[in-house]
């Protein structure tokens, strides 16, 4: 099958938008992180999200399309969310939690938009990299479980 550049562009848009949403919502809790493992992972995390980011910008770049950073109301949700769930005195099961959920939810959002581009034609560096970002998150929602009570 061809690949479809309106497929690719969907999906890479939302590998970006899952990159950076990740890596914003990750440095949000991180002042609240007071275990020094949980942190030096998190950080990883950021690192790697960070990489990820970069990787699909050129990608995006080099077909001439424009990453769009999360939309203000967005990240204010998130934020919110994160301010609900991680009062002052939450642990870091809490927070483990907190993380792995999110690290779950956007990887099942992105197979989903990497089902639907797969079957309108992808880009096989594009579907690509998609796999690595969603086994990257759901290694990363694993590696919290080991900081939950």
């Amino acid at each position: 099958m061809n690949s479809n550049p309106r497929s690719d562009a969907e999906l890479l848009s939302g590998i970006y938008k899952s990159v950076r949403t990740g890596a914003d919502n990750l440095c949000t809790v991180t002042p609240k992180i007071t275990d020094r493992f949980m942190l030096t992972e998190v950080t990883s995390q950021i690192e790697r999200y960070s990489e990820y980011a970069k990787k699909t910008e050129k990608m995006m770049r080099e077909r001439s399309l424009v990453p769009r950073e999360p939309s203000f109301a967005s990240r204010l949700i998130s934020r919110g969310a994160i301010a609900v769930g991680s009062f002052p005195g939450t642990g870091r099961s809490e927070i483990a939690g907190m993380i792995a959920r999110g690290e779950n939810r956007d990887a099942r959002r992105l197979g989903e938009k990497l089902e639907k581009c797969s079957r309108e034609g992808c880009h096989p560096d594009v579907s690509s990299l998609c796999r690595e970002v969603i086994g990257f998150e759901l290694n990363g929602a694993e590696k919290m479980k080991d900081y939950l009570s």
